[in-house]
């Protein structure tokens, strides 16, 4: 998990908006620190990610 303001340029999308995963499966890989992901909203309740670092996060998971 990340907070705070973010120098990345890419826009933060929802887990439905990631289009490579269904979004529960992002939230529960999310939520048991297998995804990176940003906490957006009141009190942080709504979560956001950025494709391109769950795309890496993929990758290194499926690596022999």
């Amino acid at each position: 998990m990340q907070e705070g303001t973010s120098t990345n340029s890419e826009p933060l999308v929802t887990a439905k908006a990631l289009e490579v995963l269904k979004p529960g499966t992002a939230w529960k890989m999310a939520k048991a620190g297998q995804l990176p992901f940003y906490q957006v909203g009141v009190g942080g309740r709504g979560i956001r990610f950025r494709r391109s670092e769950v795309l890496a996060a993929l990758r290194r998971s499926v690596k022999p």
